[in-house]
């Protein structure tokens, strides 16, 4: 019998092969990524934050990508309706999330169906997105001293409209809390539909997202911005005065955040790939002023693991407020 010897050569040419054989596949998955049109899954209605910002990225990642992504909008259960879409989709990068800070405080408020520690994968943090409180210019609320005052004569009357579960329960609920008052929430579907019943006087208090349209609304003097949730003044919304300088304190702050995710088992080479891709077009000087032009601070991941840990931290934060303010899941 004939053997052929073994040299250091052929062994080099052998490790080679086997790891080319182990990397090519998820190699190749990635490059190909993706193969057709891009489900972008929101979960609140058109025409607020969530809309115009998916939208934004969306063509940025349409162009990088070589496919479109396509805006879907799945409003309902505060966007737990879309979670679920995106949950009962292939786990192939195909159909695509915009994360929220409601998915760190659905788990607590209602039984959203899912395991939030495992159903989702965070690929990479967009924006971090100042929260507004905002009043009708006819109801002579014009300062956060005004607010608090109304709030504590009303004895419990005062009516914030919002989103349950959402920054806008949340915010007010740390506000109120840190200025000593309580209030009436009154819930509705979604940001927009909110914003609508304070301009009709049907609430007296809205405390949003900031987005374009919102902008709009303030600088046409439709809805009056009383001061934004934080202590520092947002680029390009500087005539709206930040809570801490009228008094709040910390324990009364309260901003969001908007990031990109998918379902779990994603292979881990797309979802790289989306991580970049995702960092390149929010990184494009175009398109991060017009993100900070609707009131926001970009902020991306450097990788997909420090999202998801930011992601695990809200979580656990958001829990521990939904139980402090004895908000019950419904």
């Amino acid at each position: 019998m004939t053997t052929t010897p073994i040299t250091r050569r052929s062994l080099l040419a052998g490790a080679a092969a086997g790891s080319a054989a182990l990397i090519s596949p998820g190699a190749g998955l990635a490059q190909a990524y993706p193969t057709r049109p891009v489900r972008f899954v929101i979960g609140f209605p058109a025409g607020g934050v969530s809309d115009a910002i998916s939208r934004l990225l969306g063509a940025e990642l349409s162009k990088s990508l070589g496919q479109q992504f396509v805006v879907e909008s799945k409003p309902g259960a505060s966007g737990n309706i879309a979670t679920q879409a995106v949950l009962g989709a292939p786990a192939d990068g195909h159909t695509i999330y915009l994360a929220q800070i409601n998915l760190a405080t659905n788990p607590f408020v209602m039984d959203v169906g899912y395991d939030p520690a495992k159903a989702l994968t965070m690929v990479s943090q967009i924006v971090s997105i100042p929260v507004v409180m905002l009043t009708n210019p006819k109801s002579g609320l014009k300062s956060v001293q005004d607010v608090v005052a109304a709030g504590k004569a009303r004895n419990g009357e005062l009516k914030f409209g919002g989103v349950l579960g959402t920054s806008s329960h949340l915010g007010p609920e740390l506000f109120a809390r840190d200025q000593g008052f309580t209030f009436k929430f009154v819930p509705y579907r979604g940001g927009a539909l909110a914003v609508q019943a304070l301009m009709s006087e049907e609430v007296d208090v809205v405390c949003d997202l900031m987005s374009g349209t919102l902008k709009g609304l303030v600088e046409a003097g439709q809805v009056h911005g009383v001061a934004i949730l934080q202590d520092a003044a947002v680029k390009g919304l500087e005539k709206i005065p930040p809570a801490g300088a009228s008094g709040v304190s910390p324990a009364g702050f309260f901003r969001s955040w908007m990031g990109v995710a998918v379902r779990a088992g994603t292979p881990a080479p797309i979802v790289a790939r989306l991580h970049e891709a995702v960092v390149a077009a929010v990184g494009r000087p175009d398109l991060r002023e017009k993100l900070e032009q609707l009131g926001n601070e970009v902020v991306t991941s450097p990788d997909p693991a420090a999202f998801q840990s930011y992601y695990t931290a809200e979580t656990a934060r958001l829990g521990e407020l939904i139980k402090a303010i004895g908000y019950k899941p419904q």
